[in-house]
């Protein structure tokens, strides 16, 4: 389409690009982001602090098996530990005051690097979607 009305024809949208980031182009090149450094087992990934039970969004929480985001790293590979890191309630009052979308950290630790890698390949240039989230803009 060339173009189309959103927001009840507040704005309209034209479609300039599609980026294929399941194409074996995007594969190599975020492969190549690994040579020489696939050691690490670690991997941390922001995400929106709204996205976090509210009792996570100012500490540090330990997850396990059966939570949301500890089986989320389990699909890369075998996970060792997981944990969400919130702002604490200083930075929280800091972030909002100044008018700006705070962030919280998926801290996942791989028995393997290879969890890591692959946890990295799969996201980079990508967006998660919250289908649960209703309230906020996550771009």
């Amino acid at each position: 389409w060339r173009s189309r009305r959103l927001a009840s024809g507040a704005v309209e949208a034209f479609w300039a690009l599609t980026f294929d980031s399941a194409s074996q182009e995007h594969t190599r090149q975020v492969g190549g982001l690994f040579v020489g450094r696939a050691k690490h087992r670690g991997i941390s990934l922001s995400l929106p602090i709204w996205w976090l039970p509210k009792a996570s969004r100012q500490a540090v929480t330990p997850l396990s098996k059966g939570m949301h985001w500890f089986d989320f790293a389990e699909l890369f590979g075998d996970v060792e530990s997981v944990e969400l890191v919130g702002l604490p309630a200083s930075a929280t009052a800091a972030v909002e005051a100044a008018g700006r979308k705070g962030e919280a950290h998926l801290l996942a630790q791989f028995r393997d690097p290879a969890g890591a890698c692959a946890m990295c390949e799969a996201l980079t240039d990508r967006y998660l979607y919250n289908p649960g989230n209703k309230r906020h803009d996550d771009c």
